[in-house]
């Protein structure tokens, strides 16, 4: 392959910085155009409100990308002869070079000597001094008009006098709301659907209700000690499981079980009903009222009358409110109240914005969601339920030990905790018969035991050495001189409500467990209404 002449090369070089020169010039004319029209739209947007178009800093970047894809379509080809003339003008050769760029359609004898006298010359020039690229200038100009667009991005006020702006933002809102809520939900619904497949916790609480019942099978009479040994052994596990379960999933709803009130009206009178159910581990009404707003999402789906829509819709967000009150402050479950949430801000889009297709699908698989978390809660509740009965059967089991009734033999035939606690106050029953008084098992009808003092017996009368030690003062009363009739006892009866207050809350506090509640309670009753009645 020939190489090619030195002469070729030169003008070659020069053609093509004499195009790249007539694309910078249509680039810095069309950067011009591009940003004018730019700075027109900018100020129809930001003054006018006209357009929904959201001219940020980044959208800049589309003045120069403009101006450089016209100028590199529409500029200006230099031709050989264009680039050889440019050469002859700047050495001054006397159209020695254009003549060479010609020389394939002339004839003659002398085409040797150009040809020689071009290859002496073209060593001796240089493609940049021909076409020099004069970019300071241009450049600082074009440096000034970005500079002066983003300034007026930054700062220039937007004003709305047709509310265009507003509308278009919200529009915007509603739709990042709405992927942001539906991707949460999905998110949910895989993360509820794990724990349900894999329930760890429900299978231990069913190991140690085996545990216990295989103990209580092996209870044997005369055996006491060994079996309260037994008996506080499971209690402890049961009890440690019950105070987990309702610290990390029911804590709320415990709060309140015990204190169980509801003011207000009917509807307050609603979420405390399903706090209650739940409580006994059921959750019939709150699955009932989730089918049925289920339902009425259908029924507002296929209503065409806008008003009876918007009137529909109503009455769904008030239900909706209802169930995420309940879950909030009843429940205190905050999954089930954010996917509530969730349905409402979706429901007040379609009643805004008019319901879509995509919308209600939104909306139902919100609901699916509120049905998944509602699921867990009563699970958890029917949990904690066993639990209870658990510890209640424990309680009577302790009881007919100490009376020696307790016998493994007679349980072999229960098959549920219910059969356990049947049997256990059959036993009780029949061991709290009434005794003659100094007789055999049972209670006595009263009267004194008949003494006689001329018996010896080694009977010493000393007083303990115990330590006394500070502990917390349940009731003090402290009164001196002559006071106004009622006085006494008004002040004593704001103590013991006082009391038997703070015990109310000491048990919920520490998450005692139901076993033990109604015998703390029992005890703290026996204190009188009236300072007369005080024992």
């Amino acid at each position: 392959m020939q190489k090619p002449s030195r002469t070729h090369v030169v003008i070659d070089q020069v053609a093509r910085r004499l195009r790249l020169a007539s694309v910078g010039q249509r680039f810095y004319l069309w950067l011009f155009i591009t940003g004018a029209l730019y700075a027109a739209l900018l100020i129809a947007n930001r003054l006018l409100g006209l357009a929904a178009l959201s001219l940020t800093p980044a959208s800049l970047w589309a003045v120069p990308v403009v101006a450089l894809v016209v100028s590199l379509i529409w500029h200006r080809r230099p031709t050989v002869a264009e680039a050889a003339r440019c050469i002859d003008k700047h050495g001054q050769t006397k159209d020695l070079f254009l003549t060479y760029s010609m020389l394939d359609n002339a004839a003659g004898e002398y085409q040797s000597l150009v040809v020689e006298d071009a290859e002496k010359r073209a060593p001796q020039l240089n493609p940049q001094s021909v076409v020099p690229f004069r970019w300071a200038r241009p450049s600082a100009h074009v440096a000034a008009i970005g500079l002066v667009l983003l300034v007026s991005v930054l700062y220039l006020p937007q004003f709305d006098p047709l509310g265009r702006v507003a509308q278009a933002a919200r529009v915007e809102q509603d739709q990042n709301q709405r992927l942001e809520d539906q991707r949460t939900t999905q998110l949910r619904i895989e993360e509820v659907r794990i724990t349900q497949d894999d329930d760890e916790a429900a299978s231990q609480i069913d190991e140690s209700i085996e545990a216990m019942t295989d103990a209580l099978r092996k209870m044997r009479p005369g055996q006491a000690d060994m079996n309260l040994g037994q008996l506080n052994q499971q209690q402890r596990r049961l009890g440690s499981q019950w105070r987990r379960l309702g610290a990390e999933k029911l804590s709320q709803l415990l709060s309140n079980m015990d204190s169980l009130q509801t003011f207000g009206g009917e509807r307050s009178q609603k979420l405390g009903a399903w706090q209650k159910e739940l409580q006994n581990g059921s959750d019939a009404s709150l699955r009932k009222e989730m089918s049925e707003l289920g339902d009425e999402l259908q029924a507002i789906a296929a209503e065409k009358d806008p008003v009876q829509r918007n009137e529909m819709m109503r009455k769904l967000k008030q239900r909706l409110r209802d169930v995420e009150r309940f879950a909030s402050e009843k429940a205190g479950s905050p999954e089930l109240a954010s996917a509530m949430r969730r349905a409402m801000r979706q429901l007040e889009a379609a009643q805004r914005d008019g319901a879509t297709a995509e919308m209600m699908e939104d909306m139902q698989q919100t609901l699916d969601l509120a049905k998944m978390e509602l699921e867990q809660i009563a699970e958890s509740a029917q949990e904690l339920e066993k639990l209870e009965q658990s510890l209640k059967v424990l309680q009577m089991a302790k009881q007919l030990n100490d009376a020696d009734q307790l016998d493994g033999e007679a349980c072999s035939e229960c098959q549920s905790l219910a059969d356990y606690a049947d049997l256990f106050e059959e036993l009780m029953g029949d061991s709290a018969g009434g005794g003659g008084g100094l007789g055999g098992q049972g209670f006595g009808e009263g009267g004194e035991a008949p003494e006689d003092d001329s018996v010896a017996s080694d009977f010493e009368t000393k007083q303990s050495k115990s330590a006394l030690q500070a502990g917390k003062v349940l009731l003090s009363m402290q009164s001196q001189g002559v006071s106004d009739a009622g006085d006494v006892e008004e002040n004593y009866q704001e103590l013991v409500g006082q009391v038997k207050q703070g015990v109310s809350e000491a048990i919920l506090q520490e998450q005692i467990p139901p076993g033990y509640h109604e015998a703390i309670r029992g005890y703290f009753d026996t204190i009188g209404e009236s300072p007369g009645g005080a024992e």
